[in-house]
């Protein structure tokens, strides 16, 4: 009886592989897209922390933040085809400063104003060849 037993197993085995094969997708890997397969982002700092929902300032800390950009089904695009640039803004607009460096998804926020500020920030991404931009937001800033 085991013996009649194990082909099927070795069966269902692979059946099982197949069906995994079967339904991946390469648009779910990481990868290259166009502005329009962007659907939301994510900001991390440079410690991979999400800050996306959060953003916790402390004056005299600065903060770099970098956008991630991801498709409806929750892959990431890792290059945006045609490049973007990224902007900040806060609201109150005096709660932080935004600084560029070489990286054009990045900025280094620091608070402006004393601990107990709150307000929310506003990421905008504008493309080259694209006359629309994207905004998302608003997040959550908490001057600590």
């Amino acid at each position: 009886m085991f013996a009649d037993s194990m082909p099927a197993r070795v069966r269902l085995g692979d059946l099982a592989i197949l069906l995994m094969v079967g339904c991946y997708s390469a648009a779910t890997d990481p990868g290259a897209g166009l502005p329009g397969d962007i659907a939301s982002i994510r900001i991390v700092n440079e410690n991979g922390i999400d800050r996306t929902s959060h953003l916790p300032l402390f004056p005299g800390i600065p903060e770099t933040l970098t956008v991630h950009p991801y498709r409806a089904d929750g892959s990431q695009i890792t290059v945006i085809e045609g490049g973007a640039t990224s902007s900040f803004v806060f609201s109150p607009t005096n709660l932080a400063t935004v600084q560029a460096v070489s990286d054009s998804l990045t900025k280094v926020v620091s608070a402006a104003v004393p601990p107990g500020a709150s307000g929310a920030y506003y990421v905008t991404l504008q493309f080259p060849f694209e006359s629309v931009p994207k905004t998302f937001g608003p997040f959550d800033v908490l001057i600590h």
